[in-house]
């Protein structure tokens, strides 16, 4: 199957759904295609060996990760609390060849967190409940070696993120930027 024709299907897929229901757990609330090229160019370039995405809904977002972890033999984990998007991703990353490449966890993300080791991702993506990421930033900062943490909705949601940055920044003293990519791309770091 060709990845790309596939994607276009599952995005234009995803908005014609998300714009056919008010039912917020039924909508897939995918990125935008020019968020996938990013975090396909990050991957690419990071060279991650461990990615962990958060918010895996039909895996859009997934296998645009999955393709470049694939490409440079990392492996991604991604976590989603609704088994029935988990198992839209799955079909999605199978039809697409790329379903070695990703471990789909069914949960909740806090608690998944909690029991990851420390240090053991090296890119994270967060697209996922803003509300909660204040609630995270410890287990965040605790898991991930540095690498980047990239953060969606940061152009849309700016308030619902404020808090969490305000932490990154102020307790954990990390760098924070904004990038103007699809809905705004927040990427975490430390200073160099």
């Amino acid at each position: 199957m060709n990845i790309d024709n596939f994607l276009e299907q599952l995005y234009d897929h995803g908005r014609s759904n998300d714009s056919s229901t008010s039912d917020r757990s039924a909508m897939m609330f995918n990125i935008t295609p020019s968020t996938g090229v990013f975090l396909d160019l990050l991957v690419t370039e990071l060279k991650p060996r461990r990615i962990l995405e958060l918010g895996t809904s039909n895996g859009y977002s997934t296998l645009w990760l999955a393709r470049a972890a694939d490409r440079i033999g990392s492996r991604v984990d991604t976590v989603d609390i609704s088994p029935q998007k988990a198992d839209l991703a799955s079909d999605n990353l199978a039809k697409c060849g790329l379903q070695e490449a990703v471990s789909i966890h069914i949960g909740d993300c806090g608690e998944y967190l909690s029991r990851c080791d420390s240090d053991c991702y090296d890119l994270i993506f967060l697209d996922s409940d803003r509300t909660a990421y204040l609630k995270w930033v410890e287990n965040l900062i605790r898991v991930i070696r540095f690498g980047l943490i990239v953060v969606d909705n940061a152009t849309t949601h700016p308030q619902e993120l404020f808090e969490f940055k305000k932490r990154l920044t102020g307790h954990f003293g990390l760098s924070v930027v904004t990038l103007p990519i699809g809905n705004g791309q927040m990427i975490v770091q430390r200073d160099r």
